[in-house]
């Protein structure tokens, strides 16, 4: 589960969020978190793009090679490039509540590459989808259609 923050208004404004990682594989420990910090433009009527920078922070174990029994915590800040794009879907009367889907593209992904290097494991990952729900606290975005309208014409006399 993360939590994301958009500060702006009408999809467009500054990206915050924080992404926990429970990961535990002999000598990475489990409390390792990355920060996300970016900005997010809205194309139109609830379609938006966004370009963010994320650092991931990773605790490990690093054992001396000449003895085995003498270790060293040690803490690594990789650095991801995300591109995305999404589409925010308004709810209720008021909408304030919304539904965010988005599809991320690592353009690059310093904590896969660092986990696959140093522990051999392939993790092709750089395409994914995400979904969510969202709470507005400013005004409501324009992410919503009214209905069909009736115009009437009236023929112009020669």
């Amino acid at each position: 589960i993360s939590i994301k923050t958009m500060i702006g208004s009408n999809n467009t404004g500054i990206i915050i969020g924080v992404k926990p990682f429970a990961i535990y594989d002999g000598d990475l420990l489990k409390n390792n978190f990355g920060i996300q910090l970016g900005y997010q433009k809205r194309i139109f009527k609830g379609l938006f793009t966004s370009l963010s920078l994320e650092l991931t922070r990773i605790k490990f174990t690093e054992y001396d090679t000449s003895d085995y029994n003498s270790s060293l915590e040690k803490i690594k800040i990789l650095p991801s490039l995300i591109t995305s794009i999404g589409y925010t879907i308004s709810l209720g009367k008021t909408k304030r509540i919304y539904l965010n889907y988005e599809v991320n593209y690592y353009l690059i992904d310093g904590f896969r590459d660092y986990y696959q290097d140093n522990f051999g494991f392939e993790i092709d990952k750089r395409l994914n989808l995400t979904g969510g729900l969202g709470y507005r606290f400013g005004s409501p975005a324009k992410t919503s259609f009214s209905g069909i309208k009736n115009i009437t014409t009236v023929p112009l006399k020669p």
